[in-house]
């Protein structure tokens, strides 16, 4: 309902928004995260991360007087975090190699 609110919406519920992650039609509203629908841009959370951090410089650049830049993901790849005993989603650790590491790794 939030997404619908906004204005128009894709066929899964996410807004579309400019490059600079505005809101079309309303440059000081800013939809970031899996609301966001953007090109090449996956409804992720490290994406979100980065998609927020770039909302807060476009709103310091255009107090600046700036003009704001073109938000550009990065994908860093997946990340899997290896516990005690299990890895995320669930594979006991002693079917993997004892020399497995014991903190996260991206892949």
């Amino acid at each position: 309902p939030l997404a619908e609110g906004l204005g128009k919406v894709d066929p899964t519920g996410r807004v579309p928004v400019n490059r600079d992650l505005s809101l079309h039609g309303h440059p000081e509203v800013f939809v970031v995260g899996d609301m966001a629908a953007l090109d090449g841009v996956p409804g992720v959370a490290y994406a979100a991360t980065q998609q927020g951090r770039h909302a807060a410089r476009t709103i310091r650049r255009r107090l600046a007087g700036r003009e704001p830049k073109a938000f550009r993901y990065v994908d860093r790849g997946l990340r899997l975090v290896i516990g005690r005993r299990v890895v995320s989603g669930g594979t006991p650790l002693k079917e993997l190699s004892s020399t497995a590491p014991r903190t996260p790794v991206t892949i």
